[in-house]
């Protein structure tokens, strides 16, 4: 989620494979209450099978051109302090390193 103000999101961008765990999600329920999302298709994934609760949801699809990066290895990245510009923009990599999102918790 990255807008001006990121602390107010309208609209939250999902990959296909999150959009389907969202029932997973802790109060998942409030979240797609709050915001609009958006789900675009993860390269070389099939169409899955929406879960039924997941049907009727308003989402904005994206019609992108696939671009296959993981968020797993961002985030591991970003922990490690390695650079992630290469797949993230300058906004979100600043917001990341300021906030020290991803890394270990220090010892008190």
């Amino acid at each position: 989620i990255v807008d001006e103000d990121v602390h107010r999101a309208e609209r939250i961008e999902h990959r296909r494979d999150q959009f389907l765990n969202l029932p997973t999600w802790n109060r998942w329920q409030d979240v797609v209450a709050r915001v609009k999302l958006a789900v675009a298709q993860r390269p070389g994934q099939g169409s899955a099978l929406v879960p039924d609760v997941l049907k009727g949801l308003p989402i904005e699809r994206l019609h992108m051109a696939p671009w296959d990066v993981s968020s797993t290895a961002i985030r591991t990245d970003a922990a490690g302090g390695r650079v992630i510009l290469d797949r993230v923009s300058a906004p979100v990599a600043r917001y990341i390193a300021e906030h020290g999102l991803y890394r270990a918790a220090q010892p008190l």
